[in-house]
């Protein structure tokens, strides 16, 4: 069965900044890559965007959370419509140890691309259910630091395809061995906490091409 991220209409998102600009973070992640929304394919290939260990958390209108991890391994294949694509696996928590994840499936963080045009874009799969579990796009098309100098990703979507999510993914490391940091679901939680909402469309997105 084709996973195919249909284009339409999505809730997405601004960033309220969630720190002090007369600041500046200091990196706390070595050795991270994670490039901006490009139309364009990095040249070195050995590369694997966004490898490491995220945390996520996902707010849904009723305020409450979801909480997972997602782990960049791999590389994604380009195709017209994506770029610079890391790939891994992403699973379910039921609290900030996340002792048993859950539900694990692919995940994605990539550049999608329309008329020219690139999004910073997460996207969490669930093959059980109705096949996303979490589709979101960054608030400004990159990765930004946040006051304790993690890497982090915000911004809106969907969540299981069918309510709005403030979502905020924020990278533990830069080798993806598992590990999860109770304080990173905290600051997940805040950066998702600041996101506002504002409406824009995703492109389609072939995800077959891409995970093979």
């Amino acid at each position: 069965m084709k996973h195919i991220l249909i284009a339409g209409a999505l809730i997405l998102g601004l960033t309220a900044c969630n720190r002090d600009d007369t600041t500046t973070p200091t990196p706390v992640v070595e050795g991270a890559y994670n490039p901006d929304a490009s139309a364009t394919e990095d040249a070195d290939k050995t590369r694997v965007p966004y490898v490491g260990d995220w945390v996520w958390a996902a707010k849904l209108p009723d305020n409450s959370y979801k909480l997972g991890t997602l782990s960049i391994t791999t590389r994604g294949d380009e195709t017209d419509e994506a770029k610079n694509g890391g790939l891994g696996t992403n699973a379910l928590c039921a609290d900030d140890t996340c002792a048993t994840p859950s539900g694990s499936d692919f995940g994605l963080l990539l550049s999608a691309v329309s008329n020219g045009e690139a999004q910073l874009v997460a996207i969490l799969g669930e093959s059980t259910g109705n096949g996303n579990r979490l589709v979101i796009t960054d608030s400004d098309d990159r990765v930004t630091l946040n006051a304790q100098g993690r890497p982090t990703v915000s911004g809106s979507g969907t969540w299981q395809n069918a309510q709005v999510a403030r979502a905020a993914f924020v990278q533990v490391d830069a080798t993806p061995d598992g590990t999860v940091l109770p304080e990173a679901f905290v600051q997940a939680r805040a950066a998702a906490d600041a996101v506002t909402l504002q409406r824009l469309s995703l492109p389609t997105l072939d995800l077959d091409a891409i995970l093979k």
